[in-house]
């Protein structure tokens, strides 16, 4: 199973390239960030500054079906810096959207920069909330892991909050601990 991590124009290269790294190791997975997609076109829904996580789908078919190693079992996952929601807007926002049949997520940092009081930290916990956010993306799409209703679980769900982010464990019990 193949994976990669397409940065929009917005997100950094280089980070992307070194998530495909990182979550090679950790998964025993072939992850590989690639160079940034273009975005001509794309364009926030009506009334609003969110951008629909299917228009970025719909956006990337051919980018996907260009990739070396793509083929019908590959995974994609968008990374972005884009405030991100579903055509339907049934929650304010989203931290990520999955769909099954087109093998696709989207991973936003819009809504996980940290509070300015507390930006000390901020690029470590913004980081280590985009990680578990693609993390569970790869745990549930590519390996089908079950969701939790334990918060220490990587994959606790609903995540509704920051709150609920920062307090998920880094893993999930399927995963060896090293």
């Amino acid at each position: 199973m193949n994976v990669y991590l397409i940065p929009l124009n917005d997100f950094s290269e280089d980070v992307a390239a070194q998530m495909g790294r990182d979550l090679s190791k950790e998964f025993g997975l072939w992850v590989k960030g690639t160079v940034a997609m273009g975005t001509q076109g794309l364009m926030p829904m009506p009334g609003s500054q969110q951008f629909a996580a299917e228009d970025i789908f719909e956006q990337a078919k051919t980018v996907m079906q260009r990739l070396p190693e793509a083929d019908s079992s590959t995974y994609f996952i968008f990374l972005t810096n884009r405030d991100i929601n579903s055509r339907a807007r049934n929650f304010r926002f989203q931290f990520s959207y999955h769909d099954k049949a087109c093998r696709c997520s989207v991973v936003s940092a819009a809504r996980m920069h940290p509070e300015p009081e507390s930006s000390a930290n901020g690029s470590q916990q913004l980081q280590s909330r985009f990680i578990k956010m693609t993390k569970r993306a790869i745990g549930q799409m590519v390996l089908n892991w079950e969701r939790s209703s334990d918060i220490a679980d990587l994959m606790y769900s609903p995540i509704m909050s920051l709150d609920d982010i920062d307090h998920l464990g880094n893993r999930h019990p399927a995963i060896s601990k090293n």
